[in-house]
């Protein structure tokens, strides 16, 4: 009977012990965890008041948010600087104990937890003035779990809520979004996501209604200190509506990233968009898509830039401006590892066709900081094809601008030759009077009458002028050999080799450009 009572007691220790240990592990992974959080740029957060129980433990976690120094400016032109601003919030935390774990279900690991973001007290009241009593504050709920690994998993779930103003003018619906995150103990493998069901906003007979995006990333920090993976981000739909006429219709638009640090320290990224379609006023884009990648830049010196632009960025201009010129000496040996720079894809439909095009750029090894040398060694081609109505509506565009322009300057030459001459003081006039009494004006010295003011275009001769101008430039690009074209494509094709710049085949020439 001693014995099985010595057992339990045993047991009942180790237990207990297992519990207050495993509260302690837990603490240690939250505060850990918490600094990964704030490397994150205008984000602080900290574990405060920590009340440690055999089985379960209360805390507090304080936020504090800074919105960043915005520069507004208005239709009239006129910045209007909204300085920075810091919101602090408290959220009370309460964290079970492991290794068996009774909260929301049953749960193995080392400590779970849980908590509720409100917005902070200082725009409670402000939320009260600008929103209706129906009007639902937003929240998110979080969830921490901590892994026997001690790897820790976060939760976070923003519930759907409506937002309606005061004056009835104006209503959100947010629909709702989940995330989650996943971060090793040593805070070195982050992965995790996020779901955003969708948001309406009406203001009037204007309305947006935006559908789901989801997103998913995977990254690792390397030994320069930079976080490295693949990323995506899916843009369901978005439309915006005036009554029942849609200004703007998007189905899927979708984004891939991905980087990594090859043998040797070579940094290498690349970014792929695709858009299923895009119509804007009556007119669609779409299906398109795209490739670029950026390869072999020196990692060490790019982990050295972006430390120095993150020390810069709470700073004044002038800690800004330093950082500029402490940054420039590093770009000959970023990119003096033979960096490329490589659009290996660009297709758009669009109503008038389809533009299709690709570049490539390889710049020479070595940390060489002349120019001319530089460019003797600069490698790279590129192609491009697009309609020719997408080449004459861009042109267009631009001499239409151009000849408004040029009449509106004709016009305020004549106003201001026709406007009246200054008053003349009662002792000119007078002199002037006796003057012309006295002494006879020849015919030959008299003022002529002024010639009659130009006649203002009409909007056809405008538009002739413009598609006569827009025919010409085109012309002239062809015939200097600038474009070539193809049924009714235009293509332009360039090669960089050894300092010789060619342009459809043919040594390039200032001439090309004179149209």
């Amino acid at each position: 009977m001693k014995k099985i009572t010595g057992l339990v007691v045993v047991l009942a220790a180790l237990i207990l012990g297992g519990y207050y240990g495993m509260g302690v592990m837990t603490e240690r992974a939250l505060r850990k965890n918490i600094d990964t959080i704030n490397r994150t740029e205008g984000v602080h957060a900290e574990l405060s008041d920590y009340q440690r129980g055999w089985f379960r433990s209360h805390a507090k976690l304080d936020w504090k948010v800074r919105v960043p120094q915005q520069v507004i400016t208005t239709e009239n032109g006129e910045t209007t600087t909204i300085p920075a601003k810091d919101f602090d919030t408290a959220m009370p935390l309460t964290i079970w104990h492991g290794p068996v774990i009774f909260a929301n279900g049953l749960h193995f690991g080392l400590g779970y937890a849980q908590s509720r973001l409100e917005l902070p007290t200082q725009l409670k009241e402000s939320f009260k003035s600008t929103f209706t009593s129906e009007s639902v504050e937003p929240s998110l709920n979080l969830v921490f779990f901590v892994e026997y690994t001690g790897a820790t998993r976060v939760d976070g779930d923003a519930p759907a809520f409506s937002l309606v103003t005061t004056d009835k003018t104006t209503r959100i619906d947010w629909k709702g979004m989940q995330t989650d995150l996943k971060i090793t103990d040593d805070g070195r493998a982050l992965k995790g996501g996020f779901s955003v069901a969708g948001a309406d906003i009406s203001n009037d007979s204007k309305k947006v209604e935006i559908g789901s995006v989801t997103s998913h990333y995977t990254l690792n920090k390397n030994d320069y200190g930079m976080y490295v993976g693949e990323a995506d981000l899916s843009f369901e739909s978005l439309h915006v509506l005036d009554g029942d006429k849609k200004l703007v219709d998007l189905e899927s638009l979708d984004s891939r990233s991905t980087s990594d640090v090859a043998e040797g320290g070579l940094f290498n990224t690349g970014l792929s968009m695709s858009l299923q379609k895009l119509t804007i006023n009556d007119k669609t884009f779409g299906p398109g898509a795209f490739e670029l990648s950026l390869k072999n830049l020196d990692a060490e010196v790019l982990a050295r830039i972006n430390d120095k632009i993150k020390s810069a960025q709470n700073g004044d201009d002038a800690a800004k401006q330093q950082a500029l010129f402490a940054i420039l000496p590093e770009l000959p040996k970023l990119l003096g590892r033979g960096a490329a720079l490589n659009l290996s894809q660009l297709r758009m439909t669009v109503p008038q066709g389809v533009i299709e095009g690709n570049l490539l750029i390889e710049l020479p090894k070595g940390d060489t900081i002349n120019p001319l040398q530089l460019m003797q060694n600069i490698s790279g081609n590129g192609r491009l094809k697009l309609p020719a109505a997408v080449l004459k509506d861009v042109l267009r565009l631009g001499n239409l601008q151009k000849q408004m322009k040029a009449q509106q300057a004709a016009g305020e030459a004549q106003t201001q030759e026709a406007a009246p001459a200054p008053a003349n003081t009662a002792e000119s006039v007078a002199a002037a009077a006796t003057t012309a009494t006295t002494t006879p004006v020849p015919a030959t010295e008299q003022t002529p009458a002024a010639a009659p003011a130009a006649a203002p275009m009409t909007a056809d001769d405008l538009a002739r002028q413009v598609e006569a101008m827009t025919d010409a430039q085109v012309a002239g690009m062809v015939k200097g050999g600038l474009l070539v074209q193809q049924g009714s494509d235009f293509v332009v094709e360039l090669s960089l080799q050894k300092g010789q710049f060619q342009v459809n085949g043919k040594p390039f020439t200032p001439s090309m450009l004179q149209f």
